[in-house]
């Protein structure tokens, strides 16, 4: 997505950058945290991590590590996980056009910041739906996420936190693909 408030080079997804998703917790079989910070292998790579990671101390110190490895190319968000910087409309709409959860939106007098750093599937269960429904809303992330990205239409439609990850990333690609 394209900030209009400034002429951005178009970067294709596997020729000018690529995504990795691994769970938080493979990154240290992913990256050997005893690279020295000048390896080569470093260059190019930015990590973002989820904000819960700062809960057990053994990922907190891997934390650490990774930012000292990486500086500015490390992100820790400042929410809960990636999810949580759904912003409050789209996170509506999400569930107000599932099949199971549409009917148990009882409570819509909420901000993003209430859910920001909360699970956010107990946040939907407990505040949004008032303990009505079973189970984890967002079980299945993939199904969740691809449900909720097709609410993201415009630049609008992203929190104020989305948005500067997406400048931050967006920076990162560019700075890589300089001629």
């Amino acid at each position: 997505m394209k900030d209009q408030n400034k002429i951005s080079r178009i970067f294709d997804e596997d020729r000018h950058y690529s995504f990795f998703i691994y769970n938080g917790s493979d990154i240290i079989n992913l990256l050997d945290l005893n690279l020295d910070k000048d390896d080569k292998r470093l260059n190019g790579l930015f990590i973002l991590r989820d904000g819960d990671t700062e809960e057990e101390q053994v990922k907190k110190d891997q934390n650490k590590k990774l930012k000292s490895k990486l500086g500015d190319n490390f992100n820790l968000l400042d929410c809960w996980e990636v999810e949580n910087l759904l912003s409050k409309d789209v996170l509506y709409l999400t569930l107000e056009n599932h099949r199971k959860y549409g009917h148990y939106l009882f409570n819509l007098d909420f901000e993003e910041e209430d859910y920001k750093n909360r699970d956010l599937g107990l946040f939907i269960k407990e505040v949004i739906c008032n303990n009505q429904v079973e189970g984890n809303p967002i079980n299945k992330k993939k199904g969740f996420y691809k449900r909720a990205e097709k609410h993201i239409k415009e630049y609008n439609d992203l929190s104020k936190d989305a948005v500067k990850l997406c400048k931050t990333l967006y920076n990162f690609i560019e700075s890589q693909n300089t001629i």
